[in-house]
């Protein structure tokens, strides 16, 4: 599993996705960790795409998937319009693919990121198993 880590250690509001990513590596050392640009996806690796990236106007780590994208209008930065706009992309081009989008709000405390975004990531690896043994049984 392939999960993408986006954020800026520049921007302190933007930071905490790359400043826990140490501690989420230690955590989940199966996981494939990818610190891109929102337009280097390799979108045709998996089945399912995963980021975890920061989210203005939240209060809680939480999932967005990419029907929530879709109806997002509110654009804060060009990194914003770039990320929403190549997901809906992906989303046409390749139906199937599940979007998940792991936000952590800006300027939150890093040990409740870890913990919360854990819980996250723990239920996305567990989906994800049960859809490939599924197709797995589907093949034979």
């Amino acid at each position: 599993m392939i999960v993408y880590v986006f954020g800026n250690l520049d921007l302190d509001f933007d930071s905490i996705p790359c400043s826990i990513l140490p501690r989420l590596k230690e955590k989940f050392p199966k996981i494939e960790w990818r610190t891109k640009d929102p337009n280097e996806l390799d979108v045709y690796a998996n089945d399912s795409l995963i980021i975890i990236d920061t989210v203005k106007g939240i209060n809680k780590v939480d999932v967005i998937d990419a029907t929530d994208i879709s109806v997002n209008k509110k654009m804060i930065t060009v990194h914003d319009f770039d990320l929403s706009f190549y997901l809906k992309l992906i989303k046409k081009i390749k139906k199937n693919i599940g979007i998940y989008i792991i936000g952590i709000p800006m300027f939150y405390n890093k040990d409740k990121a870890i913990t919360e975004v854990s819980i996250f990531l723990s239920d996305l690896i567990l989906k994800n198993e049960k859809h490939n043994s599924y197709k797995d049984h589907k093949l034979l």
